[in-house]
């Protein structure tokens, strides 16, 4: 009797083993056709803030009276320090790259972003911050902005 109960538990459970590891067919995968809702909010870690935004359009206004970085996110984010940064600017498809080791921008960077019109864009590059009870270096998440 033991004899008949194991060669038939045997089958049952090498069944149940493999059906275990079935894979799920590609068709029910979705690709993803854009990277917009990727990029539509920051994900995790910490991420600069600019004229009171993450990235996207800004306008002439906003960049008014603008001079220093700012981040958000992850605990500890708003106290950290940024140390340095790379200011990518793209005025009528002509790019022009500027960099400072502080938190603010420089006198050049800002006359650059006030002089941006509408369809111009820039980017923070680089921005590289160490948190407030420590030295050690981490780059900052950053989006894209343009004028509008």
């Amino acid at each position: 009797m033991k004899n008949a109960i194991k060669h038939l538990m045997l089958p049952a459970i090498v069944l149940c083993f493999t059906c275990s590891f079935t894979l799920v067919p590609a068709s029910t995968a979705k690709p993803m056709t854009s990277t917009s809702k990727l990029n539509s909010k920051p994900i995790g870690g910490a991420y600069l803030v600019f004229a009171g935004k993450t990235g996207g359009k800004v306008s002439k206004k906003d960049l008014e009276g603008q001079t220093r970085l700012s981040m958000n996110g992850c605990p500890g984010a708003k106290e950290s320090t940024i140390v340095s940064f790379t200011l990518e600017i793209n005025k009528g498809g002509k790019t022009t790259r500027l960099q400072t080791s502080s938190d603010k921008l420089t006198a050049e960077m800002a006359a650059k972003l006030k002089s941006l019109a509408a369809g111009d864009s820039f980017e923070f590059k680089k921005v590289m911050a160490h948190f407030a009870n420590s030295k050690d270096l981490f780059e900052v998440h950053t989006q894209k902005f343009s004028v509008g």
